[in-house]
C-alpha cells in the first residue's frame, strides 16, 4: 500500500466493529506539509482505505492510539502532536460517528506541554479509557502525565514526577501483578544507559500508582512488548533500545516484579525501531518481530530490515531464548527509486482470518520516495 508520504505511525484497531482487531490508524507525514489520519479497514483479503483526512490534523503527529474512548461501542482513534512551530500542542481524538460507514467527527484538546507518546489504560476502574502521556520539553521528559477520561479528555490531572533519572521514551500498560489495576510499565534513557520501570495502579486509590520493579538494563530504551516468552504463566518483558542491536528478556515473577539481575539478551542484525510478538511457526512458543532502522548487512543484503526471532525451549514449552536461525524478511522496492525506505513500526496480528499470525510494518524515507504499509500473510511456518 503504497504512499509518497512518510508512514510515521500506525495502531491495530477494530474499525469496523466486528470484535476483530485487524483493522489499521496510519498516520502519513512529509516535509511540506502537517500530518494526515487515514483509517484502513480490512476486507476480503486487503486493506481498503476509507475516508483520507488530509486536513483532518493540522498537526506533526508524534503519537497514535485507538479505543473506544466514548463508550459507545465505536472503536475511535486519538492522535498527539505539535504545529510546525512547536508552539502549539493537542491531542486530537476522531470519534467513530457512524460503524456502518466507518466515518469520524474530532475533537482537540489543546495543551500548555507538548506530548510525545501515549498508552491506554483504565486507571480509575470507571470502564472509560485513560491515557498516560510522555513528554518531549526537558523539563518534563522524566515525567509522565496521566488524563483520566470524564467524558473526554480536557486536562492533565496529575504528573507522576522524575519517574526515571533519563529521559522517559516509551510506555505501555498491563497489570503486571494481577491485582485488577493497570499498571505503567516505562522505558527510560539515553545513548549510555537503559531503565525499565513499573509504576503499579494503586488498589487503595484508583486512578493513582505507587513505585513497584525498576531495573538497568541495555541504552535508550524505546520497545516494550509482554508475553510468556520462559511458559511459566507469568508475562515476561522484551525490552528493545536505540543504536543497540540487541532484544533483552526479563523473567517475570509472581508477585509482579522481573528479574533484573539475568536479563536473557540476544543479538539482532541491526538497530531496532519497532517490536512485536506473535506465533510465527505455530510451535506454541512466543516468537518476536522487530523491525531494523539500521542494518549491519552489506549494501547488498539492506532490504532484509524485519527480523523475526523464534522463540527456543523444547516440547513447545519457552526457555525465554531464541533459535540462532533467525528469519530476515526481504521490504519489496516501492516506487522508482534504488533508495530503500526503513520500516519505523511493526505489528503482528492475524488480519486475514486463518488463525495464522500477519506482519504489517510502515516505512518512512528521508528522502521523497514513494512508502509504503506492507502486510506480510503468515503461512504458519514463518516463511
Amino acid at each position: 500500500y503504497s504512499s509518497s508520504y512518510r508512514v510515521t505511525f500506525g495502531t491495530p484497531a477494530d474499525l469496523d466493529n466486528d470484535g476483530l482487531v485487524n483493522d489499521m490508524a496510519i498516520v502519513f507525514d512529509s516535509d511540506s506539509g502537517p500530518s494526515a489520519f487515514l483509517p484502513l479497514h480490512f476486507s476480503t483479503g486487503s486493506f481498503i482505505g476509507l475516508d483520507f483526512l488530509h486536513d483532518g490534523l493540522g498537526i506533526y503527529v508524534s503519537g497514535i492510539v485507538a479505543d473506544d474512548f466514548s463508550k459507545d461501542g465505536k472503536t475511535d482513534v486519538a492522535v498527539c502532536g505539535s504545529n510546525i512551530d512547536q508552539t502549539a500542542h493537542s491531542i486530537t481524538v476522531f470519534y467513530q460517528n457512524d460503524a456502518k460507514n466507518i466515518s469520524f467527527g474530532k475533537i482537540e484538546y489543546s495543551f500548555d506541554k507538548q506530548i510525545n507518546k501515549m498508552a491506554v489504560g483504565d486507571f480509575n476502574g470507571d470502564s472509560y479509557p485513560d491515557l498516560a502521556v510522555t513528554f518531549r520539553s526537558s523539563s518534563d521528559e522524566k515525567n509522565i502525565g496521566i488524563l483520566l477520561n470524564k467524558s473526554g479528555f480536557y486536562s492533565i490531572d496529575f504528573t507522576l514526577e522524575d519517574v526515571c533519572s533519563t529521559p522517559v521514551n516509551v510506555l505501555k500498560v498491563a497489570d503486571v501483578n494481577s491485582d485488577g489495576h493497570e499498571d505503567i510499565l516505562v522505558g527510560c534513557g539515553n545513548q549510555n544507559t537503559g531503565t525499565f520501570r513499573v509504576m503499579l495502579g494503586d488498589p487503595e486509590n484508583p486512578g493513582k500508582f505507587t513505585p513497584g520493579a525498576q531495573c538497568n538494563v541495555g541504552k535508550h530504551l524505546m520497545g516494550i512488548s509482554l508475553a510468556d516468552f520462559i511458559s511459566d504463566g507469568i508475562e515476561d518483558v522484551a525490552l528493545i533500545g536505540e543504536q543497540e542491536n540487541k532484544v533483552y528478556i526479563l523473567k517475570g515473577l509472581s508477585d509482579g516484579t522481573f528479574d533484573c539481575f539475568n536479563p536473557l539478551d540476544t543479538s539482532l542484525q541491526g538497530y531496532p525501531s519497532s517490536m512485536d510478538v506473535g506465533f510465527f511457526n505455530e510451535d506454541g512458543i512466543w516468537d518476536l518481530v522487530v523491525a531494523l532502522e539500521y542494518t549491519d548487512f552489506d549494501l547488498s543484503q539492506e532490504d532484509k530490515r524485519l527480523e523475526v526471532l523464534l522463540g527456543d525451549g523444547q516440547g513447545n514449552v519457552g526457555d525465554g531464548t531464541f533459535t540462532q536461525d533467525h528469519v530476515l524478511l526481504t521490504l519489496p522496492e516501492v516506487g522508482n527509486s534504488s533508495q530503500l525506505s526503513r520500516p519505523v513500526w511493526v505489528y503482528a496480528r492475524d488480519f486475514n482470518g486463518d488463525n495464522m499470525t500477519d506482519i504489517v510494518t510502515g516505512t518512512a524515507s528521508t528522502v521523497k520516495i514513494k512508502n509504503a504499509m506492507l502486510l506480510f500473510l503468515g503461512q504458519g511456518d514463518c516463511q
